[in-house]
């Protein structure tokens, strides 16, 4: 028999970054699975994350609720609820909620677990970043 991993949000970690503000939510990385990560991003109307590339692995992204401005390489585009995007290695992507009062909830999943665990290691800068146990 094949294993079988489920992720429940209710055991899963929640990591929130403070500036600019959005919970994240990594539910397979590489203590699961050596070749891919995957996760939920909740962002509040009005924010943005940081531009940033991920030099180690792929990344799609799918819009679960919400409409997603992204800017990749200079071009923007908008993403609306069922849409998805895959980004290459290395290329320069910034995510923005344009909404005044609807918040932007969206997937990522990483081929190559290494941004997966980055995030939810902090990302690399713990003044900016708290993980909090399951349930809280």
């Amino acid at each position: 028999m094949s294993e079988i991993l489920i992720a429940r949000k209710k055991d899963t970690p929640r990591g929130e970054f403070k500036t600019p503000a959005r919970d994240v939510y990594v539910y397979f990385d590489s203590k699961n699975n050596d070749t891919f990560g995957a996760g939920v991003c909740q962002m509040p109307p009005g924010s943005n994350n940081e531009k940033h590339a991920h030099s180690d692995a792929d990344e799609v992204i799918y819009v679960i609720s919400g409409t997603m401005k992204i800017v990749v390489e200079g071009e923007e585009n908008t993403l609306q609820q069922g849409d998805a995007i895959m980004l290459k290695r290395n290329q320069v992507h910034q995510i923005f909620n344009p909404s005044e009062s609807e918040t932007l909830i969206h997937t990522f999943t990483f081929a190559g677990t290494k941004p997966a665990d980055a995030i939810g290691s902090g990302y690399g800068n713990d003044d900016n970043f708290t993980v909090y146990p399951p349930g809280e």
